[in-house]
């Protein structure tokens, strides 16, 4: 970033995941989001919590969430 004081964090260690590049689709060599695969940046697959995820390999994270957790009510599919 070249602004002043900028508000923002530019650690790359806390940038998303590029969902392109999970796609095997990104192109872009100043792509501001990670194209390195780690379990702590990945989305929770969104196929998986709705239990139709059938991707073989699926890079996104499958996070089982039971019914009654009130540990984790974001993760939880909708009822």
């Amino acid at each position: 970033c070249s602004r002043d004081k900028c508000p923002f964090i530019h650690d790359p260690e806390r940038v998303a995941v590029c969902r392109m590049f999970l796609r095997g689709a990104c192109n872009d060599e100043k792509c501001p989001f990670s194209h390195s695969v780690s379990e702590s940046h990945m989305p929770v697959c969104e196929h998986f919590l709705r239990g139709v995820c059938v991707r073989e390999g699926c890079p996104y994270r499958h996070i089982k969430v039971s019914e009654d957790d009130t540990t984790a009510p974001l993760l939880q599919p909708p009822r």
